[in-house]
């Protein structure tokens, strides 16, 4: 009897052992973990259109397009982490999420602490005032203002930086939405943020128009944990063929980015966008 129960117990451990060592080996890489679970963790901060913005309990934009047909070439789903702007990189950084897309701006001091892929969107900073204000027209007009910005934005490190004399009055904010609706209600002068999106907003606030050229020239990445080199150029990779197929391009006129920001300058929600450029090499908020 005692035989028998051995031999029994001797067979579950080895059966129990076997299924463990055919099972899927523990993930080496962030790729590997991602293709094991079909899924994809990207945080987000959805309060920028047209890149990203909520839609019910989703979300919807550029971005997220960019985002789903990337997830769809590497045969997984797309789980998306909304969080505020800085805590998408917190989250990144601790390893509850694979990426961050959130018309990222690829900028040297964000490459010291995050990889990022190839630039998918190209665009830069303009300038927002109220319809009825006609005397700010440039970044010269802006001295002795009240500029509103997002927080930790290349808007805001752009403006700290024209600002050494400290003639601006700089006004910072959790989401480029807060210094809309500021200006909106007439409590800063001007904001400074991505031209797509001003733009966009011009849109729906009809006593807003944008003005002025681009301020920089900005390219824009999908931001990665330093040294995930196998996701990050399996998703160059794929960022490759969507914009070689036309995909990106495609999306690029279904949320009306082909603009020309000298055409669209100056003018309210009115203007039609009507030319837009991709970026190839590294170079948003």
């Amino acid at each position: 009897m005692r035989g028998k129960l051995f031999v029994l117990i001797f067979s579950l451990v080895f059966l129990t052992i076997f299924f463990i060592s055919c099972g899927p080996s523990a993930p080496k890489n962030t790729l590997e973990k991602v293709l094991q679970k079909k899924r994809i963790y990207v945080a987000v901060h959805p309060v920028n259109p047209p890149f990203e913005f909520g839609s019910g309990v989703g979300i919807d934009g550029f971005d997220k397009d960019v985002m789903e047909n990337i997830a769809k070439e590497l045969g997984v789903k797309v789980i998306w982490i909304k969080k505020s702007f800085d805590e998408c990189f917190k989250v990144l950084k601790d390893g509850d999420a694979d990426c961050v897309i959130n018309a990222l701006t690829i900028t040297p001091e964000r490459k010291k602490e995050f990889d990022f892929s190839i630039p998918y969107y190209e665009t830069g900073q303009m300038i927002a005032v109220r319809k009825e204000r006609d005397d700010i027209k440039d970044v010269k007009d802006l001295e002795g203002k009240k500029v509103g910005v997002q927080k930790d934005s290349t808007a805001e490190a752009f403006l700290k930086k024209l600002n050494s004399d400290g003639k601006i009055t700089i006004v910072t904010y959790d989401s480029f939405d807060d210094a809309l609706f500021e200006l909106n209600r007439k409590l800063v002068d001007a904001v400074v943020g991505d031209a797509p999106t001003l733009l966009y907003e011009s849109k729906e606030l009809r006593n807003i128009k944008v003005v002025g050229k681009l301020l920089t020239h900005e390219k824009y990445g999908i931001a990665f944990r330093k040294g995930d080199v196998e996701i990050r150029n399996k998703i160059n990779s794929i960022l490759r063929k969507l914009k070689s197929s036309g995909v990106i391009e495609e999306l690029v006129k279904k949320w009306g980015l082909n603009y020309n920001p000298e055409e669209s300058a100056d003018r309210s929600g009115e203007s039609t966008p009507q030319k837009g450029s991709e970026g190839n090499s590294e170079s948003g908020k």
